[in-house]
């Protein structure tokens, strides 16, 4: 129940030198605003209190102090404190303020840089994009060699991105990219701009953005969308072993069902790309296992008799090709590649096991009622040949005509004068 000032301030002293700041913060406080040693209590209290972050009696310490001091420097410290402690209570809006006016009144160009770049980073926390948006284009502006540019560029794009404005999103974010190829927010940085390309329909540019994520940061998981859509665009444009390695950096643990079906199909499509038969068709089994079901039961059929039979597997490949033409007759085949390739598999079956007449009506089908840009010159290709073992050397003639009128810088075309075409299977 002391009441004496110097005696409150000694007590303070004495738990502060015991290390309990706990109570050296509560009996500094106790000194009356009257004393004259208050204002040190009142110092040594807050910085007590943020040394031990007890950000709550730091925010509101701190602010004391600084309304009451008269000396500018002084008063500038104190709220910059103050703003830390609102900043770590999640007070984003009050902790922004202070560090306007800190930005404003410091002298120190040191003080000036942290308070703006701290200011953009408590607005854009607080929701407050269009105005985190002017405090951090003018830190950007004002400090280009900064040490929190980095960070700066990364909220100023997402920030950007978040308001809508893809197109200011983009260029912010490339610069981050450009400037901070190394960096952390970079990695961040990265999966905002894929999703930006995206939205503007760039997608060769989301591709080269998440590959560039991928080699640059491989310790950081990529968002699981990202990872899957990589795993599909590198499997379209034929970078089978890039998407064998997304595929498997991929926690099956974290995908849902739909996911894990997609991850099951790719990573079975291209164990079979990269000629891993073997492995490819036990892929294809775990996916039939799994998903019976599943939305591509047609194509993982189709490559398990391609694996199949390029293992010497006839008759596992001919069941397999027979249930893809079922599924194909029944319309559960909305793709005109795995269409034209189920016909494909089928007619190099029958063509292996002489049956001609049964290969050309197979072939045909990609011919006429398919047209598709790599496999119809194939099936032309094959159709042809398979007239030739008939006898019907015009009709032969005629399909190599077409094949080169229609097609003429396809691969079946220019092997034409090489003799008879690779199986259109594999």
């Amino acid at each position: 129940g002391a009441k004496n000032p110097e005696l409150l301030y000694l007590l303070g002293e004495s738990w502060k030198g015991q290390g309990n700041a706990t109570e050296a913060i509560r009996w500094f406080s106790a000194v009356p605003e009257s004393a004259e040693i208050s204002a040190t209590a009142k110092r040594n209290a807050a910085d007590l209190a943020y040394a031990s972050e007890d950000w709550e009696r730091v925010s509101d310490l701190y602010l004391a102090l600084a309304q009451k001091n008269e000396d500018p420097e002084e008063k500038i410290f104190y709220r910059l404190r103050a703003a830390d402690g609102a900043r770590k209570l999640d007070r984003f809006d009050q902790a922004a303020a202070l560090y306007a006016e800190v930005k404003v009144d410091s002298s120190s160009e040191t003080v000036k840089e942290k308070a703006s770049y701290l200011e953009g980073w408590s607005l854009q926390r607080a929701g407050n994009l269009n105005d985190a948006i002017k405090a951090l284009e003018e830190f950007r502006s004002s400090y280009p060699k900064s040490e929190f540019l980095p960070e700066g560029l990364f909220l100023l794009g997402q920030s950007y991105e978040k308001t809508g404005k893809t197109e200011l999103a983009i260029p912010v974010l490339e610069n981050l990219n450009g400037q901070f190829p190394d960096n952390l927010w970079t990695a961040e940085g990265l999966l905002i701009l894929a999703g930006a390309y995206s939205k503007k329909g760039d997608y060769e540019k989301v591709l080269e953005t998440l590959v560039t994520f991928q080699k640059r940061f491989p310790e950081k998981d990529m968002n699981k969308a990202y990872a899957l859509w990589l795993a599909k665009a590198l499997t379209d444009r034929a970078r089978y072993e890039e998407a064998l390695a997304t595929l498997r950096a991929l926690d099956p643990g974290q995908l849902n069902g739909q996911e894990l079906e997609e991850r099951q199909f790719l990573l079975a499509e291209n164990l079979r790309k990269t000629k891993n038969y073997d492995e490819a068709a036990k892929a294809y089994q775990v996916y039939l296992e799994k998903f019976s079901g599943g939305r591509h039961l047609a194509a993982v059929h189709l490559g398990l008799g391609i694996a199949t039979k390029q293992m010497g597997q006839g008759e596992e490949a001919k069941r397999h090709s027979e249930e893809a033409l079922q599924l194909l007759e029944s319309g559960q085949v909305a793709d005109p590649g795995i269409e034209a390739q189920i016909y494909l598999l089928a007619g190099d079956l029958a063509f292996e096991a002489g049956d001609y007449d049964s290969a050309y009506r197979y072939y045909a089908k990609p011919s006429i009622l398919v047209r598709h840009p790599v496999f119809t010159p194939l099936a032309l290709a094959k159709s042809a040949e398979c007239k030739e073992k008939l006898g019907e050397t015009e009709k032969a003639k005629s399909l190599r005509e077409e094949l080169l009128r229609d097609f003429p810088d396809s691969e079946p075309a220019k092997g034409l004068s090489q003799g008879a075409p690779k199986g259109g299977s594999e």
